[in-house]
């Protein structure tokens, strides 16, 4: 079975190869190794687990742009070591 989930997995990345789609191999959990592809509003995650299955998981973009302020905000909510938001209270005389 894991000559026939190899054979698969190297059958996409020719395809991808073969469309000129961009795509970036990791090893993803523990048991698997994952396909990245990016295509212009949607981001693929395609997981090739060891049991024989093939898991595919898409991110589709709503479109919206956003300003390059959300970057501070989006790292400080989900940094493990980014400080706790402190509040100030601005008092005036």
């Amino acid at each position: 079975m894991k000559e026939a989930l190899f054979s698969k997995m190297i059958a996409f990345l020719q395809r991808l190869d073969d469309a000129k789609i961009a795509y970036h191999v990791q090893h993803g959990c523990y048991d698997s190794i994952r396909v990245t592809l990016n295509v212009p509003g949607t981001r693929w995650e395609v997981d090739f687990m060891e049991d024989g299955d093939v898991y595919v998981e898409r991110f589709v973009s709503d479109g919206e742009i956003l300003e390059e302020s959300v970057l501070e905000d989006v790292i400080a909510k989900n940094s493990s070591d980014a400080p706790a938001a402190v509040e100030v209270a601005v008092t005036q005389p």
